[in-house]
């Protein structure tokens, strides 16, 4: 994987290759090569800054989700690129699926914060004049709705 992503970089240096190789690397839970080609996304963003922090949210918040206040931190993240970001429906399952997680391990006060607001977040992604998110988005959108009103 690593040595493909090397040869789509050297042929295409932008934010993107290097945000889906950190995507890449985070999944298969080698969280350090996530967070230097993440990092190197992060340098070349001119434009696409929140998609591009989303995701290191992302990663952080997967590497840290035993660490109860590297995780909040995270979600905390992600909720700003939910809240900033043009196309903020683009985070809005991100964070929901986040939230979730971080609400199966722990039971305290932020987890209700945390949870309101991403039903907030999903309330806007589900309005019928949001064009910004597929239909199977909607979808996923309602059921991690039910998931988090249960």
């Amino acid at each position: 994987g690593e040595e493909f992503y090397h040869l789509c970089a050297n042929k295409d240096d932008t934010e993107y290759i290097y945000q889906q190789a950190a995507i890449y690397f985070s999944n298969k839970k080698e969280y350090e090569k996530a967070f230097e080609w993440i990092d190197k996304a992060r340098n070349r963003a001119n434009y696409n800054r929140f998609s591009i922090q989303s995701t290191y949210a992302q990663i952080y918040f997967k590497a840290n989700i035993g660490f109860q206040e590297s995780a909040k931190e995270a979600l905390i993240q992600l909720s700003e690129c939910c809240k900033s970001d043009k196309r903020k429906s683009i985070h809005f399952i991100a964070f929901a699926k986040c939230v979730i997680e971080y609400n199966e391990l722990y039971h305290t006060e932020d987890c209700e914060e945390f949870k309101r607001l991403a039903l907030r977040f999903i309330e806007d992604g589900l309005k019928t004049d949001n064009l910004s998110l597929s239909t199977n988005h909607k979808y996923e959108l309602k059921d991690l709705q039910s998931r988090l009103l249960s």
